[in-house]
């Protein structure tokens, strides 16, 4: 998924603020996870970002999840760089479906940003 998963790690923190607002990422993350990221302290923030990438790297973690943030990566220019070619390769020519409620859509590319 990650070139170096620490170093994505701490650019997703440093992004904090734009990613917590994703209220479609953050309705998938599980809530001990969440209650660290979106904590007013730092080290709490630190360690739900620690969190969240030792849960997104087991094979059982849900896979819509791991698609949205795959697709922020993507979508945020600074963050780009974080992900394998693998993932942009197979994250660009594969359709990512997404699950709203009741509203299910296909994308080949990414996934927009909620308004």
């Amino acid at each position: 998924m990650f070139i170096n998963s620490d170093e994505a790690e701490a650019a997703l923190c440093e992004d904090r603020s734009a990613f917590v607002k994703r209220s479609d990422i953050m309705a998938l993350i599980p809530s001990h996870i969440k209650k660290h990221m979106i904590h007013s302290d730092a080290n709490a923030q630190i360690r739900g970002f620690q969190d969240l990438f030792v849960y997104l790297n087991h094979d059982s973690s849900p896979i819509q999840l791991r698609q949205l943030v795959e697709a922020y990566f993507i979508d945020c220019p600074p963050l780009c760089g974080y992900l394998s070619q693998l993932t942009l390769s197979l994250l660009l020519s594969v359709p990512i479906l997404v699950d709203i409620g009741s509203y299910r859509t296909a994308r080949s590319s990414t996934i927009p940003r909620p308004r």
